[in-house]
């Protein structure tokens, strides 16, 4: 089973990667997939997006840094990404979206995420979360450990190596503070722009992308700017921060640009209208001028001879 495992910041970064190895050597019929292990040169967005979709359960690490101090815009990405399927896939039961918190209380995980049930950085809530998921590779007919004890015996062999760091990170959260709103506002617009830089190259992968079930209509609206809105079209969870526009005020723009656009049209036609009746009266005037007859003529002048 292909796992994602996504961060963002520092200490979040430092917690997955130790998750990434000592999940595998718990359950080593997982296939944990970090972004670290992207190769230099390759195009990292394009990887990095073929990954979301082939996973079939991510895990997110969720910490203050990341969540309240300096949010990321990749997280809520990969969340609405993984979680696409989540509960509405009959046949497979969706994906699974597995959140590890540390450093946050429950009242400061938001929805869409706070509707998730998450696990703490805690050794009991980290073995719940493995047991769970040698539960989901049964489920899906993949190899796994077939009691929880064997579970137990594995977990408790290769505990030590992660505890330490996941200690280190909850003692490294105390001392982050929080950035202005504008840094974190700018950040996050950058990481949006780099995600789409990264994901299309081509006007083919263009078409591709936006045709996708996984489509981002509003910058930082929360799930409903990932999924496929004919599945969740009534899904408002998350305010867009001040200064990035939501879909309806978007639309009101648009309206009023095409109302002033019908104006303006409007306005022409009504010149264009009055520059043709001027026209035509002039043509009228001409021609009901009455022509000088030829004995009003004035008489030509003869040349005198000398």
């Amino acid at each position: 089973m292909k796992l994602f495992i996504g961060w963002s910041g520092d200490i979040s970064k430092k917690m997955a990667i130790a998750f990434k190895d000592f999940i595998h050597d718990v359950l080593f019929p997982v296939e944990p997939w970090i972004s670290t292990e992207i190769e230099s040169g390759s195009l990292w967005g394009k990887e990095w997006f073929e990954q979301l979709g082939e996973c079939k359960a991510g895990i997110l690490f969720l910490t203050r840094e990341n969540i309240i101090y300096d949010p990321s815009s990749y997280l809520m990405f990969e969340a609405g990404a993984i979680a696409k399927t989540a509960g509405l896939n009959t046949e497979t039961d969706g994906a699974r979206l597995y959140l590890v918190v540390s450093g946050l209380e429950k009242a400061e995980i938001k929805p869409p995420l706070s509707n998730f049930q998450y696990n703490t950085s805690g050794k009991s809530s980290i073995l719940t979360l493995v047991k769970d998921i040698n539960k989901r590779l049964g489920k899906l007919g993949e190899k796994n450990l077939k009691d929880e004890t064997t579970v137990e015996r594995h977990f408790n062999k290769y505990w030590a190596d992660i505890e330490k760091i996941f200690k280190e990170a909850e003692a490294a959260l105390k001392d982050i503070k929080p950035k202005s709103p504008k840094t974190v506002e700018r950040k996050m617009l950058e990481e949006i722009l780099l995600m789409l830089r990264g994901i299309i190259k081509t006007e083919e992968e263009r078409r591709a992308f936006f045709q996708s079930p996984i489509r981002i209509t509003t910058p930082i609206g929360g799930f409903q700017s990932y999924f496929n809105p004919e599945v969740l079209a009534d899904i408002k969870y998350v305010v867009p921060p001040k200064g990035i526009k939501t879909k309806s005020e978007m639309e009101a723009e648009e309206m009023e640009h095409e109302i002033m656009k019908s104006e303006m049209e409007a306005e022409d036609a009504i010149e264009y209208e009055d520059m043709k009746a001027e026209a035509e009266a002039d043509i009228m005037k001409t021609r009901k001028e009455p022509k000088k007859k030829e004995s009003q003529k004035e008489p030509e002048k003869k040349p005198v001879k000398g």
